[in-house]
């Protein structure tokens, strides 16, 4: 199955199938009859590969954080 990133629509709430909302940041999910209802329903938007280079970069970067965090505590 494709995956893509899907990005919450502002002032919709949007949530991903196991319950949890779906980060304004955006988030990358397979791409399922599940996300397309969201999209079709105007929840969700598929993010583009400029958007979607972007995305990745503060994912990653807030993932990097994280494991900052964890080293600066041992």
């Amino acid at each position: 199955m494709e995956r893509v990133i899907i990005k919450k629509v502002e002032g919709r709430l949007a949530r991903l199938e196991d319950g949890r909302e779906v980060p304004e940041s955006g988030v990358e999910v397979t791409r399922n009859s599940y996300v397309n209802r969201q999209v079709l329903a105007g929840d969700v938007e598929v993010v583009t590969n400029e958007e979607n280079k972007d995305t990745k970069k503060s994912q990653k970067k807030n993932s990097n954080k994280t494991e900052e965090v964890g080293d600066d505590n041992s």
